[in-house]
């Protein structure tokens, strides 16, 4: 009898306590949930280099020199280039600054830092623990919301090894089954295609680990994985032969015999609305990839700036080893520290533009730098440097440009794969 009293008086002590605990719990996720909007994370890197670079200054310790050190060899902090922030232009809306400054006030930034990301206060806490901690932390796992209970997948489904071909190939055969590949499964609908079927005979899959398929399964994802994949490996290829074709060429011109330097200059203060305006933190180191978002307003640009049209090459001057090369897309205005070149040819853009990223290029604009605190050149000193003549052979001209398109379907196939990936999971689960 004593043994049974004890024992339910523990387990109302135990209740009690959880309940304690759940309570907590709760009132904490509700306090979470309603402070809407969410989280601005900011993670600094955690390599030296990198946090010098983060930071825009580091620390000297070296004799004689002692001291505060500016990054880029900026010579006060008015003149430092970091994600932080801007010192001559506070409200950039491509610094982290201004990025938290708009988070409290409950606006959010498309094109963010790759340092800082979202993130839900809820997914912040750890709910799952039984020592609540409310401990914030800044690696949240999101919290999947579902109607339904949560199972791992792999108590609930069965799944079916692929393999080798036959022998003999997938032709079309009697008596045998349909042979699905990625390419007949449609990446967003997940729609198969038969319009080109293919057939493998029903004993190939006796006696082993394959499976053939039936009615209700579910095949999809991995086919975008794939792709992807394949994607990235196309990218690969194709720039590797980029580079040989633009090295192959030979070198009889000079820079200045293929394009012309365009100096014509805008001042900001004396324009409305907005322009489309490239820095050189826009531009991504050795690809020529525009980032971030160049819409600006004028009245946010504080200097004059160079103007470019559309088919101009878009070349770094500052710190030249960093490689920033871009064609541009569009007209519009970019900063001083960049050189636009307008080719004589503008059929030869694209591959001028490669070339000037090439390392062989890139060698000689660097031999041609000055100034240890802003390393640059100058049109003066690049413009006589050896470069392809503007007779280039037409069918190496239109390889550079299809192995460019290529590049570009590749990346936009790798930047869609978890969108694609997100609505399948969301209409068949």
């Amino acid at each position: 009898m004593v043994g049974t009293e004890q024992s339910a008086e523990l387990e109302q002590r135990f209740i009690a306590y959880l309940h304690n605990i759940e309570k907590e719990k709760l009132y904490y996720f509700i306090l979470a949930h309603e402070q809407g909007g969410n989280v601005l994370i900011v993670n600094a890197p955690s390599k030296n280099r990198e946090q010098k670079q983060f930071l825009g200054y580091w620390w000297s310790e070296a004799k004689g020199r002692e001291g505060i050190k500016y990054e880029g060899g900026a010579k006060t902090v008015n003149d430092i280039i970091t994600p932080l922030f801007d010192p001559k232009d506070l409200d950039n809306d491509r610094k982290i600054n201004t990025a938290i400054k708009l988070n409290f006030i409950g606006e959010t930034i498309v094109s963010l830092s790759e340092y800082c990301r979202y993130a839900k206060l809820t997914d912040m806490l750890n709910f799952s623990r039984v020592d609540f901690d409310k401990i914030i932390s800044l690696n949240p796992q999101q919290n999947i919301e579902t109607q339904w209970p949560l199972v791992k997948l792999g108590d609930e489904i069965e799944t079916i090894e692929t393999g080798n071909r036959p022998e003999g190939g997938v032709e079309n055969i009697s008596g045998g089954a349909w042979s699905l590949g990625g390419e007949h499964i449609h990446p967003t609908t997940g729609m198969v295609n038969l319009s080109t079927p293919k057939y493998v005979p029903l004993d190939f899959y006796h006696g082993s680990s394959r499976g053939i398929l039936q009615e209700n399964d579910i095949l999809l994802c991995e086919a975008i994985d794939q792709e992807a994949d394949q994607a990235r490996q196309t990218i690969t290829n194709s720039k590797q032969r980029i580079e040989e074709v633009v090295s192959s060429v030979g070198k009889t011109s000079m820079l200045n015999e293929i394009v012309d330097r365009v100096s014509d200059i805008i001042n900001p203060k004396e324009e409305n609305g907005s322009v489309y305006y490239v820095g050189l933190e826009n531009i991504e180191s050795q690809t020529g990839a525009l980032q971030g978002n160049p819409q600006s307003d004028f009245s946010m640009i504080k200097s004059n700036k160079n103007v470019f049209r559309k088919g101009d090459i878009l070349y770094g001057k500052l710190r030249p080893n960093l490689n920033k090369v871009h064609l541009a897309q569009g007209d519009g205005i970019c900063s001083t520290d960049i050189l636009v070149f307008r080719p004589y040819n503008p059929n030869l853009a694209a591959f001028y533009k490669h070339y000037f990223l090439s390392e062989e290029f890139n060698s000689e604009v660097v031999k041609t730098v000055s100034g240890q605190q802003l390393p640059r050149t100058s049109w003066k000193k690049i413009n006589r440097i050896l470069v392809p003549s503007l007779d280039i052979p037409q069918q190496l001209v239109a390889e550079v440009e299809q192995l460019e398109a290529e590049i570009i379907q590749a990346q936009a196939v790798i930047n869609n794969a978890t969108v694609r990936k997100n609505a399948i999971l969301a209409k068949y689960l």
